[in-house]
């Protein structure tokens, strides 16, 4: 269950720079808290895909970002990092959101806020949203 997060604003990034860059800031925060078993979900396909490769040459257009998160992967802590369908996480979808829509601040949440009660709930009870 969510106890922490964070919201970003886009600003200058690719969508796939910024999935990347958010995940990275995720890791990390997770590492601070000292989270020791980790799902990272994400709806960018294509950044779990780079991510969940065996390696990727550092001159890849995202090796810099890449080789960032492969390194947080490597410390002593059990990480998987999934793609899921947006409609299946609207906990992450209210918070990216709202983070698009509060373009002045990033912000690391210590509880979860109450914009996102009713998703929260609703994952957590299983709710199947159709796509």
């Amino acid at each position: 269950m969510l106890c922490h997060g964070c919201t970003y604003h886009k600003e200058l990034f690719s969508e796939k720079v910024f999935s990347l860059l958010v995940i990275t800031l995720g890791l990390l925060l997770a590492w601070d808290l000292e989270v020791k078993f980790l799902i990272c979900e994400s709806d960018s396909s294509e950044a779990v895909r780079l991510i969940n490769l065996s390696s990727v040459p550092s001159f890849h257009a995202y090796g810099t970002v890449l080789g960032d998160i492969s390194c947080i992967l490597k410390r002593n802590w059990t990480v998987q990092v999934l793609h899921v369908l947006r409609e299946a996480n609207s906990v992450a979808d209210g918070m990216a959101k709202w983070g698009s829509s509060h373009t002045d601040m990033d912000v690391v949440w210590n509880h979860p806020p109450n914009f996102i009660a009713l998703a929260l709930q609703a994952d957590c009870a299983g709710v199947v949203h159709i796509r």
